[in-house]
């Protein structure tokens, strides 16, 4: 996990899928994921943004050269399809004789980018037939440099752990919400290069990445229900089993920050909220807003957003937005089902820190304005259908939720324009980090110039006209 300051890396915005395709999958180059893509061609979003969630990283600044990037991957292949062997011969995906394994010639290229990811198809022989499995491998990344600056040994051990402990506690399988876990190993930064995890591959099963930025009122309700059953798991563990689930909870890691980020968040957050002040020009609650914002410190402030108070308090995805969700479609068009993926972020923390975020980086304003109450709503009726006393009523929940709402405008400030900008040109990587903090600055307020400014624009308005920004101000 890497802090946003270095998220600001700028090119074309085109779809892209971490793993699973908007269309149907294509070959990938040497039938593996490769991670020496040019900076900014990636448009995945990370709550705490990855380097590489918005600059694909060139190998070549991590290694001398990029034969040297291909070698090293070559052998982690090699490696992996060993160990996916030596797992299937242990039976581990499966009963039946095992056949052989091969790089998925289907998988769609798409890195995510707290890991080198690798698609297999492992044949089994059953009594008549021969079953095929396909599954995705997710190991470190190849460098100690890259994986000290994604923290990726906090995110793999939130992975493992989610997958392997906290989820068979809480029954997150009744909610079939959630790839297959087949196999895990985290060592904490012992050994980095043992950590791995390995999921069935969902695009095989029809699910694939929806292609908006914005997604249509079905698509959010579906999700903001499956999202409330989930955290209704944890309301029920914490009624049932309270000592357990704290526990469980406590294990999780949460974000790490750059130390020189307040003053690029305070920019940021600025641009949004002047754009409303330009709107609402007596409205001085947007002045108290940024007044404390400042005066707590823009990092201090957004983490006391996401401090878990009870009862409300759950254990939550962490970075739970479009590119970390996957969607199976009818015929039709309609949303028959949804799955999370990437727990790498998962924490103990406030219900707004998914609800947030999620609802202010993917639906435009007229969708807010037209559905937001259905979809508190559906959430809601998630919950109660898991846990129909969690501990407080829909009015409390709402209540709680205005204090902690702006939560998800703090990453919206800088991610919703550059996912907006589909002229952005390429900067390389080595470039941006010579700038001065100015110059990055500047760089990220003008992010998809006027568009970007009225988007996260209407972010400020909506809190403002829902009385977010009176009840943050009023704590």
């Amino acid at each position: 996990m890497l802090h946003p300051m270095y998220s600001i890396f700028f090119s074309n915005r085109k779809p892209m899928n971490c793993g699973y395709s908007t269309e149907r999958p294509v070959v990938s180059r040497m039938n593996l994921v490769v991670l020496e893509v040019n900076i900014g061609r990636c448009t995945r979003t990370s709550m705490f943004c990855r380097v590489h969630d918005f600059v694909q990283l060139r190998l070549s600044t991590l290694h001398s050269t990029r034969q040297s990037a291909h070698a090293h991957l070559s052998l982690n292949m090699k490696n992996v399809q060993e160990l996916v062997e030596k797992l299937a011969h242990q039976g581990v995906f499966g009963p039946g004789k095992f056949v052989g394994v091969t790089a998925n010639s289907d998988a769609q290229l798409a890195p995510q980018f707290a890991s080198s990811m690798f698609f297999f198809v492992i044949k089994l022989q059953a009594a008549s037939s021969v079953e095929e499995i396909r599954v995705i491998v997710k190991i470190q990344p190849l460098d100690a440099a890259a994986r000290e600056l994604q923290n990726s040994n906090s995110q793999f051990f939130n992975e493992v752990t989610m997958f392997s402990d906290i989820m068979p506690f809480l029954e997150i399988d009744k909610l079939d919400v959630c790839p297959k876990f087949l196999y895990g190993v985290t060592t904490q930064g012992e050994d980095p290069d043992k950590d791995v995890v390995i999921l069935e591959d969902l695009s095989f099963h029809g699910y694939v990445q929806p292609r908006e930025q914005y997604l249509d009122s079905r698509e959010v309700l579906k999700t903001l229900r499956k999202l409330g059953e989930f955290h209704g798991l944890s309301y029920r563990a914490k009624r049932t089993r309270k000592s357990e689930f704290a526990a469980h909870g406590g294990r999780l890691k949460a974000k790490r920050f750059a130390p020189d980020f307040d003053e690029i968040f305070n920019a940021t957050l600025k641009r949004g909220i002047d754009a409303a002040a330009k709107r609402n020009p007596t409205a001085t609650i947007l002045d108290r807003t940024m007044e404390k914002i400042k005066n707590l410190g823009p990092q201090n402030c957004w983490a006391s957003l996401s401090g878990p108070v009870e009862p409300f308090a759950c254990i939550v995805h962490g970075d739970f937005n479009r590119n970390n969700l996957l969607f199976k479609y009818n015929a039709q068009g309609d949303v028959e089902g949804v799955k999370f993926i990437d727990f790498q972020m998962s924490v103990y923390s406030d219900p707004a820190v998914d609800i947030s975020f999620f609802l202010y980086m993917n639906t435009s304003q007229d969708c807010r304005l037209k559905y937001w109450d259905d979809f508190l709503a559906a959430y809601w009726e998630g919950v109660t259908a898991m846990e129909p006393n969690p501990g407080f009523s829909f009015e409390e929940f709402r209540k709680n939720f205005s204090k902690k709402a702006l939560y998800g405008y703090f990453p919206c400030s800088f991610f919703l324009p550059m996912m907006l900008d589909v002229d952005g040109v390429d900067i390389p990587f080595e470039e941006f980090l010579s700038w001065s903090l100015e110059k990055r600055i500047q760089q990220m307020v003008t992010r998809a110039g006027e568009i970007g400014t009225a988007a996260i624009g209407d972010i400020v308005q909506h809190l403002l006209d829902k009385g977010y920004l009176d009840a943050f101000c009023s704590e």
